[in-house]
């Protein structure tokens, strides 16, 4: 017969089985707690329109930021440079074409007077062109020549005579009065298919002019002399 302080191993089974459940539901107990907690914080974060705390989220670091902006100014840097180099580019080709365009003009003067299909032609003044410098100054280019009819050099002296009104009445200067007595017998010129000549002279004040005659004084042979109408050769 057991006494009254005998315990039954059934008994001591079923107190170890308590104590497990008792700690158990403790441990479940603190985690619902915890996640009571994070619940009731995001809570109220929500309540204040969803903004976080100051801190909460990191900012980017200040290195990236120069980053970036190194970056970007390197961008419109060479932006600006692909378009420099554009700009030249465009303005060669452009000075190109003009050049092209010069060229073929020269080519077709050239073969006018030297060329297989060349006519005879006589000496002449072929082209004149008038540009205004200061003042009344007139700078003058003009093309003398002639075909390859024959194969002796042409010499000779080259002039011009302006018409025009001034107070009211026609006038005619002739080159002494155009250059002031400076080389009054003409500008010299010697020439097998064609030159280019150049000057200036001078007009008097109040002068208008409306017309332009070159007259060409050849070593050999009678004078020639050819008119142009003032605005189709001045610039």
């Amino acid at each position: 017969m057991n006494g009254p302080d005998t315990q039954h191993p059934s008994d001591a089974a079923q107190g170890d089985a308590q104590g497990a459940t008792s700690a158990q539901l403790l441990h479940w107990g603190l985690i619902a707690a915890a996640l009571f907690i994070v619940l009731a914080a995001l809570g109220y974060v929500l309540t204040r329109g969803g903004r976080l705390p100051d801190g909460a989220l990191a900012t980017p670091p200040a290195n990236d930021v120069r980053t970036l902006q190194q970056a970007l100014a390197t961008a419109q840097k060479n932006d600006e440079v692909s378009r420099a180099a554009n700009k030249k580019l465009q303005d060669d080709l452009a000075a190109r074409d003009a050049e092209i365009a010069t060229l073929k003009e020269d080519l077709a003067f050239y073969e006018r007077f030297v060329g297989t299909s060349a006519q005879r032609q006589p000496l002449g003044v072929e082209e004149l062109k008038l540009t205004q410098r200061e003042g009344q100054v007139w700078q003058y280019a003009a093309v003398v020549a002639r075909s390859n009819a024959s194969g002796s050099e042409a010499a000779g002296r080259l002039s011009f005579s302006v018409e025009g009104t001034q107070a009211g009445k026609l006038t005619k200067l002739a080159w002494s009065d155009l250059r002031q007595g400076a080389g009054s017998d003409g500008v010299p010129f010697s020439l097998k298919y064609f030159q280019r000549l150049s000057g200036d002279f001078m007009l008097p004040a109040g002068f208008v002019p409306t017309r332009i005659t070159a007259r060409l004084v050849p070593q050999q042979g009678a004078p020639v002399e050819k008119s142009f109408d003032w605005k189709a050769v001045a610039q």
